[in-house]
């Protein structure tokens, strides 16, 4: 099945749900329209979605919580003066441990934890709050950047 065909799907499966919500709530607004509780409907969810828009979203991350994902993850953020040597050993031992896996990993199993953990943090999910985009764009490379190097290890 090629990537068009599963995006295809996808959005198949988006449109289906969303047009029987829509018909749902279509049919709820004409039920409350023939008894005349239309205008006091409206006005309940004006003031709940008010309400709702104000408050942050929790799945959004706090800066606290970025910041524990970036020790966690081994990510030193602080830049030293002198230049760091290379050791490949060390720079795979990170890769795994962002990852959560070891050396004996079959490469099967780092990708599947590299695509939770990307989906987990990507991007695209704290699209709406500049500084969160910032840290998870950094964890989202050094998620990569860790697949990368265990991938090109095991070849």
């Amino acid at each position: 099945m090629s990537i068009a065909d599963r995006i295809a799907g996808i959005a198949k499966s988006y449109y289906h749900t969303a047009k029987d919500e829509l018909e749902d709530g279509f049919e709820d607004l004409s039920n409350l329209y023939e008894r005349g509780e239309l205008a006091s409907e409206i006005k309940k969810r004006v003031s709940a979605f008010k309400k709702s828009s104000a408050k942050t979203e929790e799945d959004d991350l706090s800066p606290e919580e970025v910041e524990q994902i970036l020790h966690d993850m081994k990510y030193d953020h602080q830049q030293t003066s002198h230049p760091k040597k290379k050791k490949t050993s060390s720079k795979l031992d990170k890769a795994y441990a962002r990852l959560n896996v070891n050396a004996n990993t079959h490469i099967d199993l780092v990708e599947k934890a590299y695509k939770k953990a990307m989906k987990q943090y990507h991007p695209d999910l704290f699209a709406t709050d500049p500084s969160k985009l910032d840290a998870a764009t950094k964890v989202a490379q050094m998620i990569a950047e860790a697949y990368d190097t265990i991938k090109n290890s095991k070849k």
